[in-house]
């Protein structure tokens, strides 16, 4: 083999290295930047603190059991109707006859 041919199998290695790891390196998935993770961080923060505060309203609610007891509740009437199981229709209704 001669001098130039060594060299251009050479140089062609390194291009074909250097541009496997670029191909692999763009595929992976980047890590956010700091101030990204951060502010997700503080949207948590923020959506625990509406969770904690809705959690503490309804721990605060009392029901008036006399409601129950009055007599315009007592006269409403039940209107529904008991299903009737049907029968099932074809497994697959989109399959030709």
């Amino acid at each position: 083999m001669t001098k130039g041919l060594k060299f251009s199998i050479i140089i062609f290695t390194i291009f074909l290295l250097v541009f496997g790891y670029w191909v692999y390196d763009s595929k992976r998935e980047k890590p956010e930047n700091l101030e990204a993770v951060s502010n997700k961080s503080m949207a948590n923060i923020n959506e625990e603190e509406k969770i904690i505060q809705t959690l503490n309203t309804l721990k605060s609610i009392d029901i008036d059991s006399e409601f129950f007891s009055n007599n315009a509740f007592r006269s409403l009437v039940d209107f529904s109707h008991e299903l009737v199981p049907e029968a099932v229709g074809r497994p697959n209704p989109f399959v030709q006859i």
